[in-house]
């Protein structure tokens, strides 16, 4: 038997931190209030039980209907969602305890903190809520102004097809993280199907990335009155979302607009670029330092950071939230107030994609031959 020096080698292997789960984008949060029921049982002493409840295409909300988790007018919300052709992952129904029925009173801002603490699988970013009224919609959006969230609600308030900006939701007016779609009854559920239709796209991948939010939905039944031509344009002016005819859909939802007139797909792809750049960023700080490594103060560490960046753009490029050859990085020389501060600043320009709404022909047609250009 061969005597063996093994043991004089010693080997370790450390690998890089396992690579951070991405932010969702694609499960929309319904915040209901706590009397409709939210799918969120009671434990067997009468305690709370979850503060949400995620459903998928799979899953047949009567059952918790039957069981009185939820209303049927929460199911068929959730039957709204999942009407589309594309289906959303799922749809989260989280609990607003309005009245204080299993502890301290809440609004949906407080519901929604509740939310953000319990950092649900799949992130949050798409919100709707189950109320019609003006001012609780309108104190929502007060409350989470400077939170980077979107919030679709729909509205039955007929100021909408009026000229004038409606009284209601005066305090809202230019609100960027906010649409509103016009529905004549409140019971419909417009807003969860337009959300989800949209969300049903992964902003991630080529194969869907960035979409228009102008588009066809299912599971709405029409307005009980037909708007005019007056309303509908009063409606688009302000800018509301309403359903109309186009071609071979009967509810296709136009503008695709926040309450600023912006398109949906530029806040998303603002958004969007901002988590993940964040996330490439601090997993490059996590790396370096599992490693020993600094990010140095010269242009090797602005080079690492800078090409960080380029690979967020690139995945944006690919996905249609920018524009290829119109986006411009730099990385500043750095200042003495720079190194001081230990920081490297990147700047940049790029040109969102955009989707064409408006399609405008001017032909002429003529009896006599049309000398055609050579």
């Amino acid at each position: 038997m061969t005597t063996s020096h093994a043991a004089t080698i010693s080997i370790t292997i450390t690998l890089d931190p396992a690579p951070e789960t991405p932010a969702g984008f694609g499960v929309p949060t319904l915040l209901v209030d706590q009397a409709q029921g939210t799918g969120n049982p009671l434990d067997q002493v009468g305690n709370p039980g979850e503060r949400y409840r995620e459903y998928t295409e799979t899953d047949d909300p009567s059952a918790d209907v039957t069981a009185g988790y939820i209303t049927a007018e929460v199911a068929a919300a959730i039957t709204a969602a999942f009407a589309q052709n594309r289906k959303v992952s799922a749809l989260r129904i989280c609990r607003v305890d309005t009245a204080g029925a299993l502890g301290p009173a809440e609004s949906a801002a407080d519901a929604l903190t509740a939310l953000e603490l319990l950092d649900p699988t799949g992130g949050i970013w798409l919100l709707f809520m189950d109320t019609r009224t003006a001012a609780t919609q309108v104190a929502f959006l007060t409350a989470i102004a400077a939170k980077p969230y979107f919030v679709i609600l729909q509205s039955s308030d007929s100021d909408w097809l009026t000229a004038g900006w409606p009284a209601a939701y005066s305090t809202v007016e230019d609100n960027e993280r906010a649409a509103v779609i016009f529905h004549d009854t409140a019971a419909q559920w417009a807003d969860v199907a337009w959300g989800c239709n949209r969300a049903a796209f992964d902003p991630d991948l080529p194969s869907q990335g960035s979409v228009q939010w102008e588009a066809p939905i299912l599971g709405v039944t029409a307005y009980t009155t037909t708007l005019t031509p007056a309303q509908v344009n009063n409606a688009k002016a302000h800018p509301v979302a309403i359903m109309g005819k186009l071609g071979p859909s009967n509810s296709f939802v136009d503008p695709g607009a926040n309450l600023a007139g912006r398109a949906i797909y530029e806040r998303l792809t603002g958004d969007w670029f901002g988590v993940r750049l964040r996330e490439a960023i601090e997993a490059l700080i996590v790396q370096q330092a599992e490693r020993g490594r600094k990010i140095i103060l010269n242009p090797t560490g602005q080079a690492m950071v800078l090409g960080v960046a380029q690979g967020v753009v690139e995945t944006a490029v690919a996905a249609r939230h920018l524009v290829e050859g119109q986006i411009i990085l730099d990385t500043p020389p750095l200042t003495s107030a720079d190194l001081a501060a230990r920081r490297i600043t990147l700047t940049g320009e790029a040109q969102i994609a955009g989707s064409a709404r408006l399609f405008v022909f001017d032909l002429y047609f003529t009896r006599d031959q049309v000398v055609v250009p050579t």
